[in-house]
């Protein structure tokens, strides 16, 4: 989904004190100027702004609304109190440019100035997908180039790094695919002890990062989902994410994304059929994560093949078969 600064509902409340930090999720608690106590919120890509009634806990709840990511929790509070309204002792928290590359250096901070849009999407991928996806992006962009980010822990402080590669499967858990690149900034960067997130942003027209978790043995549902069935699940997680941004009117940046965005639809399916256990009927076919085609025909050629499986809201065991958009 694109993400960008919202449009929301100014609650005009003005703080005398506030007290919090970063986190997953962000929370800001502080006192306005009549007295009320409230809370300051964002978790899992909600932004929320309640009363608090001391020992009670949250009161009325003021605003909230979905604007981001739904694993993102990190949001300064001078970007809160620049979307909701908000002033401290009757001035507008300003926030510096540095402040907040700082934090994002640090954190998923994400630009909510509205200078920035982003491209964001949940995967359930396979090693098989991602390779899929280097291949197709190799061959709509026959300029790019596969980095695999490298973290150096035996320091004081992490160090990020950049390592050319020529096949995903020589990168754990995360890669960097990069479109338009300025060759000489580019190899200087790869000389680097330490690489800026801004630094990308030099070398690269473009790019698009990618996140995934197949190495790691999967974490299925206890066996008292399965209603009795022998069911067949991934033996391997399928979690991961695609995150690709520009500056909000570049008409360059914005036709990168769409050609990025066909080949992401040509490697992958964002529809799951939901399957009663105890009985076989099908229940229904939504939206959700996308997942790689490859995982779609796995649970095709075999009836008791999910992608996981659950308990719904009525009690019912469910699984999660991947599909094709319904006709």
């Amino acid at each position: 989904m694109f993400y960008s600064r919202p449009a929301l509902p100014q609650l005009g409340l003005d703080l005398v004190e506030v007290d919090g930090g970063l986190g997953r999720p962000s929370q800001y608690r502080g006192r306005t100027t009549d007295g009320r106590s409230v809370l300051l919120g964002y978790d899992r890509g909600r932004l929320f702004v309640a009363t608090e009634d001391g020992k009670d806990g949250l009161g009325r709840e003021l605003f909230s609304a979905q604007i981001g990511p739904r694993f993102n929790g990190d949001m300064l509070l001078e970007q809160i109190c620049d979307l909701a309204g908000i002033t401290l002792r009757g001035e507008k928290p300003v926030l510096d440019p540095e402040t907040w590359r700082d934090a994002a250096e640090r954190s998923w901070v994400l630009d909510w100035s509205g200078n920035t849009t982003y491209w964001v999407g949940d995967l359930q991928v396979t090693e098989e997908g991602g390779r899929r996806l280097a291949t197709e992006l190799a061959r709509a962009f026959p300029d790019m180039r596969m980095l695999e980010v490298h973290w150096d822990y035996s320091g004081s402080e992490g160090k990020r790094r950049y390592l050319p590669r020529r096949a995903i499967s020589q990168c754990h858990r995360a890669a960097l695919f990069g479109f338009g690149a300025d060759e000489a900034k580019l190899a200087r960067m790869l000389t680097r002890e330490h690489v800026a997130l801004a630094e990308l942003d030099e070398v690269f027209a473009q790019y698009l990062d990618f996140q995934f978790e197949w190495d790691q043995v999967a974490d299925h549902a206890p066996p008292r989902l399965r209603s009795g069935r022998r069911l067949e699940l991934p033996e391997t997680a399928l979690g991961g994410s695609l995150e690709t941004q520009f500056r909000t009117g570049d008409a360059c940046g914005a036709k990168i994304t769409d050609r990025v965005l066909r080949v992401l639809r040509s490697c992958f399916s964002a529809w799951v059929e939901e399957v009663d256990l105890a009985t076989g009927e099908s229940l229904s076919v939504r939206p959700a994560a996308w997942h790689s085609h490859d995982l779609r025909d796995w649970c095709a050629a075999a009836p008791n093949r999910f992608l996981d499986c659950r308990k719904d809201a009525t009690g019912r065991e469910i699984g999660l078969r991947a599909s094709g958009a319904p006709s």
